[in-house]
């Protein structure tokens, strides 16, 4: 049940440095929703768009934990993090889970020396002859809770998992482990420590996420209405990211015959927005301004066409947002709260 009188503070819990922390300030720059903060040795900052908000920076692996418990309305982390340390009482729920930044893989790399390790199969294979020989084969990883589940759905159920806080890759050189388990972005630091990361399908595909507190947003109408305007924007953002507006003039009979080249010339894909306005001029020409919104994948072989059927100059640029009849993230998220 919404009150109207609770809570009347927003509080958003960042990542308070590293390469998720850039991403995240960059991100919410580029939503209208730039952070202020004093120094990168202050802990606590705000959103001056965001009315009454103050903004924590923690931990990337913290920022979950202060969701749950209670510290904060929403947050902003890695998707690897959630899944690890959500406890799964139901108050911590993913809200938007691709923020499109921070882009990672969980997989298991092995030393390149093993020539015939190349999937998970091996892999067991590889365990089975450990225990053999009365050894565990031993996984140095920051991921337990993922790992564990993963080798023993792949049937590997002779292992032990050594948690590792710092960089993961130097643990079999230095022998504290056989192999590891860690999140990939281009596997040049893996080759570089003489790894190679196993063939078939990663553990998680990883990527920066909002995450928020149910019981928190549901406190009241005040706490409801600013995340629905931070839901709003950074899915209007996400969603105009694909696209790009382009703008033109054309000669024509009129705006119908305009629209319907156009959508002959995509044939099954459909324009997303197309507009043919007449423009009256000296000349009394029969001219037509056009103005497109299409995928960028879509965008040069547009203006290629667009060539072809004697238009001026061609003008393109990037769609800043797009706002859908409702907001899906936000509706998802209504379903969750039971409101």
């Amino acid at each position: 049940m919404i009150s109207n009188n609770a809570n009347s503070n927003l509080t958003i819990v960042l990542p308070s440095d590293g390469v998720l922390y850039d991403g995240t300030k960059d991100f919410l720059e580029r939503c209208d929703l730039p952070f202020m903060r004093a120094s990168n040795r202050r802990y606590v900052g705000s959103i001056p768009n965001l009315t009454n908000s103050t903004v924590l920076f923690q931990r990337a692996g913290d920022v979950v934990s202060k969701i749950e418990d209670g510290g904060a309305e929403l947050g902003i982390t890695g998707l690897d993090r959630f899944t690890e340390t959500v406890k799964g009482n139901g108050e911590a729920i993913v809200l938007i889970d691709d923020l499109g930044y921070g882009s990672c893989d969980l997989v298991p790399a092995v030393p390149s020396g093993w020539l015939d390790v190349v999937t998970i199969s091996d892999l067991a294979e590889v365990s089975f002859d450990f225990k053999q020989t009365g050894r565990q084969m031993r996984i140095a990883t920051k991921y337990p809770r993922m790992v564990g589940k993963y080798l023993i759905s792949n049937g590997i159920e002779h292992f032990s998992l050594v948690n590792i806080a710092g960089t993961v890759e130097v643990a079999p050189s230095s022998g504290y482990a056989d192999l590891i388990v860690d999140l990939v972005v281009s596997g040049e630091t893996l080759r570089e420590n003489g790894l190679r990361a196993l063939d078939g399908p990663s553990i998680l595909s990883s990527q920066a996420c909002l995450i928020g507190n149910k019981e928190l947003i549901g406190s009241s109408d005040f706490v409801l209405s600013q995340v629905k305007k931070v839901l709003e924007t950074m899915e209007a953002y996400l969603y105009a990211d694909s696209y790009y507006e382009i703008v033109a003039s054309t000669e024509g009979i009129s705006e119908k015959e305009i629209i319907g080249s156009l959508e002959e010339k995509l044939g099954s894909q459909k324009l997303k927005y197309s507009v043919a306005s007449q423009v009256y001029n000296s000349d009394e020409e029969q001219r037509f301004n056009i103005s497109i919104i299409i995928k960028k994948s879509e965008l040069v072989d547009m203006v290629e066409y667009l060539r072809t059927i004697n238009v001026g100059n061609i003008i393109t640029s990037p769609v800043r947002y797009i706002f859908g009849r409702t907001c899906a993230s936000y509706q998802a998220m209504l379903s969750k709260l039971s409101l």
